[in-house]
């Protein structure tokens, strides 16, 4: 069958791209917003600090 093999090149694609989103808002959520914005303002002030 000619015709299913580009589908399922198509079906593999979209898998990927729908477990990559997945691993990437994982992570996202993992790392926290404020974690990052905590990191983020003891950086600066150890830099204001340090000028």
């Amino acid at each position: 069958m000619p015709q299913l093999s580009p589908m399922i090149g198509v079906f593999t694609f979209l898998l990927t791209n729908l477990a990559f989103v997945i691993v990437i808002m994982s992570i996202r959520t993992s790392f926290n917003v404020t974690n990052f914005m905590e990191s983020s303002s003891s950086k600066s002030k150890a830099f204001k600090s340090f000028s």
